[in-house]
């Protein structure tokens, strides 16, 4: 299981850390969304936030899988942040539970079609649910992500995806577990641009709440969902954030 090839798609980036994120606009990254799909070259999309940094900057094979994404999108005020301590273009923030809205219209606008994969059972047809009380109207299909990933029960999961012929195809199955699968199956995969996507179905369907906007504009999201879920988020935030930060001081001075 080797990482992806080298990123050949938009050259502009930053290193946080020892992780890339790139400098993009939301226009300009529609654009290469476009013109993968029209090319049918296959492009993979990733996204780094404090936790995924943490995980990259200890994780040789993460961190080299990480790096040799096509994108990888800003998605946390954290990487804002330590992009201005360490002196650096601060790039334009991608966040999934609120970006995946404005995503979706440019789907529709363009007539994309897009196959959900990861999340509980149930979650996918709550999300549907929500995308459509919201008026979008675009081709989609989904599967949970409690599927055996190393069997014949995989292969029936690409087959339907493959029958489908989705131009996005979002995988949340959490991280590195997500990007272990991309790797090992994108050969196998007729999708043009797939994207890492985490906990973003449930987001979609309500299974998180979301946050106040003003919370989540002043970086303080994470402690709005360690409140939520302390026992699941307590190590990640608690110890997680101090620890990236240091290790960001450390590099900056």
């Amino acid at each position: 299981m080797s990482p992806l090839p080298p990123s050949r798609i938009y050259p502009d980036w930053i290193y946080i850390l020892k992780s890339k994120v790139h400098l993009l606009t939301k226009e300009v990254l529609y654009g290469v969304l476009k013109d993968a799909i029209l090319s049918r070259k296959k492009i993979v999309v990733n996204y780094l936030n404090i936790h995924v940094a943490n995980i990259a900057f200890k994780d040789q094979w993460f961190r080299d899988s990480l790096n040799s994404c096509d994108l990888v999108l800003c998605d946390g005020k954290g990487i804002q942040l330590s992009a201005f301590l360490l002196g650096k273009e601060v790039p334009q923030q991608f966040p999934y539970n609120r970006w995946l809205w404005d995503f979706f219209s440019f789907c529709e606008k363009e007539q994309y079609s897009l196959f959900f994969l990861g999340s509980k059972p149930g979650i996918y047809a709550k999300a549907w649910s929500k995308i459509k009380e919201k008026g979008y109207q675009f081709r989609m299909n989904g599967h949970h992500g409690y599927f055996n990933t190393s069997n014949s029960e995989n292969d029936a999961v690409i087959g339907e995806i493959n029958k489908f012929k989705p131009d996005f195809l979002i995988v949340g199955l959490g991280v590195p577990l997500q990007d272990k699968w991309v790797n090992d199956n994108l050969s196998k995969l007729n999708v043009p641009v797939i994207m890492m996507g985490g906990a973003y179905l449930d987001w979609i369907s309500g299974a998180f709440k979301m946050p106040p906007k003003i919370i989540s504009s002043s970086g303080f999201e994470w402690l709005y969902r360690l409140v939520l879920e302390p026992k699941r988020l307590g190590e990640r935030y608690l110890i997680g954030i101090p620890r990236f930060f240091t290790r960001i001081l450390k590099h900056s001075s």
